[in-house]
């Protein structure tokens, strides 16, 4: 492919695109791109075009996923808080810490997620509504939408289940591990599993924990 010298410069003559070259005595002389380097060009635009368009869909895909993190994150965040703030009510003798919290199972749930008739109805705002079910309140699920839009924008599935809290204490000249009461103190662990309409097997999963003390 001829290449422009200095004195070329590139003109429109009779609508089509053409190198020009100035002369040492001062004439023009034009030469039109030929089939061959129009071709090349445009294989080089198709091709620079058509490798965006592959990687848009990987973009997309990295931004939904982000953003699905994030709303279960905040999900997670919003009903460890809730359910702790319920725990530590000293309302009938602290009667949610047994009802709540020492109702829930020691290891990770494994049955089945209820039934979409077994889910009751557990906290709702404007934009977030938690459900709970299971025989132990194992099992919550959340919903987040924008107000006016009928479509949730996150749906995750909570696993829920309970642990004792242990700490540090120092005495006869060693550090030793002890073991708090579940009187006055639980570690609550939640696994979250989102979107909630695919099989769990084919779902994200996070894991989160709280220590939560009565008192």
């Amino acid at each position: 492919m001829p290449m422009l010298r200095t004195a070329d410069s590139l003109q429109l003559v009779s609508g089509r695109l053409a190198a020009v070259r100035q002369t040492p005595g001062g004439s023009v002389r034009r030469r039109r791109f030929s089939l061959i380097e129009v071709v090349l060009g445009l294989g080089l635009l198709a091709f620079g075009i058509l490798t965006t368009m592959r990687l848009l869909p990987v973009s997309l895909n990295a931004n939904r996923d982000s953003i699905a993190e994030s709303y279960a994150a905040d999900g997670v965040d919003e009903f460890l808080h809730s359910l702790a703030t319920k725990l530590k009510d000293p309302a009938g003798d602290y009667g949610n810490w047994a009802t709540q919290g020492l109702s829930l199972p020691t290891s990770k749930p494994t049955a089945t997620e209820p039934s979409e008739q077994n889910w009751s109805e557990w906290k709702s705002d404007q934009t977030t509504t938690f459900w709970r079910g299971g025989s132990r309140n194992q099992f919550y699920k959340v919903e987040r939408r924008t107000p006016g839009i009928p479509a949730a924008d996150f749906a995750g599935v909570f696993r829920v289940w309970r642990d004792s809290v242990t700490f540090s204490s120092y005495a006869g000249g060693a550090w030793q591990e002890s073991t708090a009461s579940t009187d006055v103190a639980i570690a609550v662990h939640v696994e979250v599993s989102w979107p909630a309409f695919l099989p769990y097997a084919r779902r994200k999963k996070s894991l989160y924990s709280l220590e939560v003390f009565k008192r």
